[in-house]
């Protein structure tokens, strides 16, 4: 078996001098095809989920906002899933974030303190309800962040440790 010298490297003659590269040929086109209609179906996924991600967070604000001036066992409660509701949320923005190309990343440096202060409060109501008490110092650290991407891998860790507590 020997290769063609015609149009691409990819023809060649088998041992009765049949040629197959228009075989091969076919199936790069159709590979290349398949390829296109994935990364197409795989946007048009991407674009739905970050618009309802989007979306569902005015109806998660507006029960937060119902919720805030009652002070009872069941809105606590609800409070605390409407946070579950809303990490979650944020965990699928985050996720859709990773592989978009344009990237909404704002690194600077910042100040460390007020980033874990955010996150430790978004749980306060968690630490109360489960009558854990936090010790927090002062860390005086600068780094250089996303604040956004910092203060979700905090409230994963807050998240966790909660969760298996």
């Amino acid at each position: 078996m020997g290769f063609a010298e015609s149009r691409a490297d990819y023809h060649y003659r088998d041992a009765f001098g049949q040629e197959h590269g228009f075989v091969l040929e076919k199936q790069l086109e159709d590979m290349a095809r398949l390829q296109t209609a994935s990364a197409d179906r795989f946007t048009t996924q991407t674009d739905y989920f970050s618009a309802w991600a989007h979306q569902i967070k005015t109806p998660i604000a507006a029960m937060g906002l119902k919720l805030q001036n009652e002070d009872s066992p069941l809105a606590r409660g609800l409070r605390g899933d409407l946070n579950r509701i809303a990490q979650y949320v944020e965990m699928a923005m985050t996720y859709l974030r990773l592989d978009a190309e344009t990237g909404d990343y704002v690194l600077k440096t910042q100040d460390l303190d007020p980033i874990i202060r955010g996150a430790v409060r978004r749980f306060a109501g968690e630490f109360i309800d489960r009558k854990l008490r936090l010790r927090l110092q002062e860390t005086g650290q600068m780094v250089l962040t996303d604040e956004k991407w910092l203060s979700f891998v905090l409230e994963q860790l807050l998240s966790n440790a909660l969760k298996y507590t």
